[in-house]
């Protein structure tokens, strides 16, 4: 979430604050059918739902972070917007909003950093096992691979291209890319692909 989404979300926020607003004043005042054959108001209730949409995936995200961000308050901070009778100064939300965004930056570079060692400590230990297995081998670089069935051609150079089959998998065995499924094999050049398969 970067600090130009959170800015969208802020903004985002108050649509969700007039929707949701909305919805308990239809206890008062009894809703009036939308006339949505009006262009007019058939463009006002597409944006709208729009917005709604895209609250509603993001506004539990902060959850993913141990941010917990109360529609209430939202609510609350809308309707004294409203009214005009903010009970903060436009310097105090000039730098709350800073704050905020400064613990959500902490907050998600903290969780990046804690996925990425989970990923790195996975990727290791796989190696170290898949390396223990009968006919791994394992290069200077780090590189594993297994002969299958040896190669009787011309070994390929750098400037060389290969037309191949292959099937891209994660440590955990997930499949991510195959071009058997493609039914067709894949031409690249030597050099141009990633270090590991160069060498």
């Amino acid at each position: 979430m970067s600090v130009i989404k959170t800015r969208l979300w802020l903004v985002a926020a108050v649509t969700v604050s007039i929707m949701t607003g909305c919805q308990q004043a239809k206890e008062e005042v009894k809703e009036k059918p939308l006339d949505l054959k009006n262009e007019d108001v058939q463009a006002a209730y597409i944006i709208g739902v729009n917005m709604g949409k895209n609250i509603g995936q993001n506004i539990d995200s902060f959850k993913d972070i141990d941010m917990n961000i109360s529609r209430e308050i939202i609510i609350k901070g809308f309707e004294d917007g409203l009214k005009g009778s903010v009970k903060l100064t436009d310097e105090q939300i000039a730098t709350g909003i800073k704050a905020f965004e400064k613990k959500i930056t902490s907050r998600l570079e903290a969780k990046s950093a804690k996925e990425a060692k989970e990923s790195l400590d996975k990727s290791n230990a796989y190696l170290k096992e898949n390396g223990a297995k009968e006919g791994v081998v394992t290069t200077a670089s780090g590189l594993q691979y297994k002969i299958l069935r040896p190669g009787t051609g011309a070994k390929p150079g750098p400037k060389d291209k290969v037309k191949v089959h292959y099937k891209g998998t994660l440590v955990d065995g997930k499949k991510f890319d195959s071009s058997y499924d493609r039914k067709t094999p894949a031409t690249f050049g030597v050099s141009g692909v990633i270090p590991g398969w160069t060498e």
